[in-house]
C-alpha cells in the first residue's frame, strides 16, 4: 500500500482475469487490460474504453464508446485504494484474521503469502498477495470468493442449482517504470472553461464530448 501511495511518476500494466465454477455446463469469464500511471496524488488509468484522471483539481472519467466525460471533484484519496490489496488489509484481516490459515513461501525472486479459510462468514476463501521482497512491487494478486450463480448460467428445468459458486480474480501486475511525460495529469487536455458561457467544454481529443 504504501509502494503505491508514495510512487512518483510510475507507470505499469495490470492484467485482470475474472472467471467461476462450471454450472451445468455454463461459467463466467472475462478479461481487462490496464494502464496505471501514478504520480503522489496525482492517478490515471485506461481499463477498455474508460480513462480516469484525477489531479489536485479534479477528477475526470472519460467513457469513450460513449463521447462522455463526467468531472468531480478529486474523489481517490489514496492510490492504494485502487486495488484490493488495501481493502483486503483493513477490513478482512481486521475482522477474520483468526479465520485464515496464512502460509509464506519463497520463489524466483517473488514471496507469496497466502490466506485460506474454511469458513463461509469471510468475504473471500483465498486471498494470495505475490510481491517482490526487495521493492514491494506487487507482481500478482489473486482471491476467490463465493457468491450465487448468474442466473442466465441457471437451466430452464427443476434441477436444484448450488446456493454458491467460486469465483475467481486474478491480476497480474508488470511494466513497472518511470516517465517524465505527465501531460495526462493536464486539466486542458480533457476540458477548458468557457468564460463567455461561464461552463466547462470537453477539449483535445474528446472535443464534441
Amino acid at each position: 500500500n504504501q509502494f503505491f501511495d508514495s510512487a512518483q511518476f510510475l507507470t505499469f500494466n495490470v492484467d485482470i482475469k475474472y472467471t467461476t465454477d462450471t454450472i451445468f455446463g455454463k461459467y463466467e469469464s472475462d478479461r481487462e487490460l490496464a494502464n496505471y500511471v501514478l504520480n503522489g496524488k496525482s492517478i490515471y488509468y485506461r481499463m477498455g474504453e474508460m480513462e480516469y484522471m484525477q489531479n489536485d483539481s479534479f477528477a475526470i472519467t472519460a467513457y469513450n464508446s460513449e463521447k462522455t466525460l463526467i468531472v468531480t471533484k478529486q474523489n481517490v484519496q489514496q492510490a492504494s485504494t485502487l486495488f484490493p490489496l488495501k481493502e483486503f488489509s483493513d477490513s478482512a484481516l481486521n475482522y477474520f484474521f483468526t479465520s485464515y490459515d496464512v502460509t509464506i513461501s519463497d520463489s524466483d525472486d517473488v514471496r507469496v503469502i497466502k490466506f485460506k479459510s474454511d469458513s463461509l462468514n469471510v468475504p473471500f476463501k483465498e486471498f494470495a498477495i505475490y510481491y517482490e521482497p526487495s521493492r514491494f512491487t506487487l507482481a500478482k494478486i489473486e482471491m476467490t470468493f463465493l457468491q450465487a450463480p448468474n442466473s442466465e448460467n441457471l437451466p430452464d428445468s427443476n434441477m436444484i442449482a448450488p446456493a454458491l459458486i467460486n469465483k475467481h480474480i486474478s491480476m497480474e501486475f508488470s511494466g513497472y517504470r518511470f516517465i517524465e511525460n505527465t501531460d495526462m495529469f493536464k486539466d486542458d487536455q480533457y476540458i477548458y472553461f468557457d468564460r463567455r458561457r461561464k461552463e466547462y467544454s470537453a477539449a483535445g481529443k474528446y472535443e464534441g464530448y
